[in-house]
């Protein structure tokens, strides 16, 4: 919790009334205790300044005077468990989540993990998987961030991160260069749309216990087999290219919950990695 100076002094009922009016105040637009109010605004935000160096969230300085009430009055156990709660369901704000790199972290999809992160922290856009617990089983909770990054000395593009999320932690496992020159989207767009156009251009076919070929599977289907005893629960049914820099190269998504008499999916594709990677290089941007 950060201290404000201009509070200094006052019981805690009018330091929460306080910071309950600056919470929705607007700098141009004070209530009664405007010089008060305007002063802890003024103080959240260069706390917030120089924290991260920029504020790109005009929400971000009410975001914090309503992160501070809140530990103003509620114990420290409830609050994470609060924080918990709407961490299962993708409802806190990313920087509040606890950000780590995946052990199986791929940094073939052409981005760092400080890119990755940076992505995640500050969004343009999100959009969560999920499939919800069942008795005796844990949920399956995916995150997608994208971001437009503009380079100085290259074209803008997407950042689109994939990350694993758990009550307050998120996990990053991939970061992809969408390029527009290379893959047609309109902006603003939502992760998922994003990640569509990408697997449209780089995906590869595959099958789920043997089921017809698909590109792309999203959110909650769920499949039975073919043949009852398929032993190929996620398989590629085409071979990846073999580019000018190294041979075949893929990188797949494939998360569910079940086993091989019924599974149901959260996301699945497959993404011709040598045939990426061949692209950037060609463009100059790698």
């Amino acid at each position: 919790m950060i201290d404000f100076p201009s509070l200094a002094g006052l019981d805690d009922v009018a330091r929460r009334s306080i910071l309950a009016e600056a919470v929705l105040a607007e700098l141009d637009q004070l209530p009664e205790h405007g010089g008060l109010v305007g002063a802890v605004r003024r103080e959240a935000q260069e706390h917030l300044l120089a924290e991260r160096g920029a504020i790109r969230d005009p929400a971000a300085v009410s975001e914090l005077l309503a992160q501070t009430l809140r530990r103003s009055v509620l114990p420290a156990e409830q609050i994470e468990a609060v924080k918990r709660g709407l961490g299962r369901k993708g409802e806190l704000p990313p920087r509040d989540y606890d950000l780590v790199l995946a052990p199986t972290f791929d940094r073939r999809g052409g981005m760092s993990p400080n890119a990755a992160f940076e992505t995640v922290r500050e969004p343009d856009a999100v959009q969560h998987v999920l499939l919800p617990p069942e008795a005796g089983r844990d949920d399956v909770s995916l995150s997608y961030f994208a971001k437009v990054i503009e380079p100085r000395r290259s074209s803008e593009y997407v950042s689109l991160v994939e990350a694993h999320r758990s009550e307050t932690r998120i996990a990053v496992r991939l970061a992809w260069r969408v390029q527009p020159s290379l893959v047609p989207l309109t902006w603003p767009a939502r992760p998922l749309d994003v990640l569509k156009a990408f697997v449209l251009k780089y995906g590869m076919g595959f099958q789920v216990l043997g089921n017809p070929e698909l590109h792309f599977l999203l959110v909650s289907m769920k499949m039975k087999p073919v043949v009852a005893k398929s032993t190929d629960v996620f398989k590629l049914t085409n071979v990846p290219s073999q580019g000018q820099y190294s041979g075949g190269q893929t990188i797949s998504t494939f998360a569910f919950r079940g086993s091989k008499e019924d599974i149901r999916i959260a996301m699945a594709y497959a993404i011709d990695v040598t045939r990426y990677l061949d692209d950037l290089r060609a463009i100059r941007v790698i």
